[in-house]
């Protein structure tokens, strides 16, 4: 692996990943070599819902508003303040694409086959979606419509890691964020915030990237077929 794995986690105003408005984006990059953070790769950014100048705004995510106001332990007007004071999705989307330029991996040759790596928790059925609605709103697409911001070929997704690691087992329960910090020994504390939610995602894919590679050093895959076992 030459690229940079980029961890990246949005937080919503709903739960569909086809119309929800993203209110929190936040990423950080793991060494290819080390699979340890990068220094100073955090990226954390509040952005406003489109539409939340909208009359019934408030009405049609209150229970959304309502999880976020429980999870910061603050009102559900408070919540609602902080983001339509938060900066426009647009600006917020070109600091997270000057942030992934940054790291690139050929910073004289950028391509996307150099673009960081897709990485995180449940990213397939959420994040990735939501990331591909905005690489076509804000046209940072290929002729095909594909997304042209990230490696195109590689997803890193811990529920995926997780079933192939604990397909077999009892423990742990499910493969949720929750349960899944809960076996680790991980703090449930802040979860639901996009910045502490891809420190613990790092943690995880970075264990088990790192089992993965010590375990290929030992599995014999290389013309095994070709044996005969019995």
């Amino acid at each position: 692996m030459k690229q940079f794995v980029c961890v990246f986690d949005f937080e919503t105003d709903d739960t569909d990943p086809k119309t929800c408005e993203p209110v929190q984006l936040a990423g950080l990059m793991l060494s290819p070599q080390t699979l340890e953070i990068m220094e100073g790769s955090e990226f954390c950014i509040d952005m406003r819902p489109s539409d939340i100048d909208d009359e019934d705004y408030f009405t049609k995510h209150t229970s959304t508003i309502n999880f976020h106001a429980k999870n910061y332990e603050t009102t559900p007007e408070n919540i609602y303040k902080k983001w339509k004071a938060s900066i426009e999705q647009s600006t917020a989307w070109n600091q997270w694409i000057e942030y992934l330029s940054k790291w690139n991996k050929n910073q004289s040759n950028k391509t996307i086959w150099t673009a960081p790596i897709r990485a995180g928790h449940n990213i397939r059925n959420f994040d990735i979606p939501i990331m591909d609605r905005l690489c076509t709103k804000y046209k940072h697409v290929q002729k095909t419509g594909e997304q042209k911001i990230f490696y195109p070929r590689d997803v890193v997704d811990i529920k995926e890691l997780a079933f192939y690691w604990f397909e077999h087992l009892p423990e742990p329960k499910a493969y949720n964020m929750r349960d899944l910090r809960i076996y680790f020994g991980l703090s449930t504390e802040g979860s639901h915030d996009a910045l502490v939610d891809i420190r613990d995602e790092a943690w995880m894919i970075s264990r088990f990237l790192k089992l993965h590679r010590s375990q290929a050093l030992k599995v014999k895959f290389k013309g095994s077929a070709n044996k005969n076992d019995d």
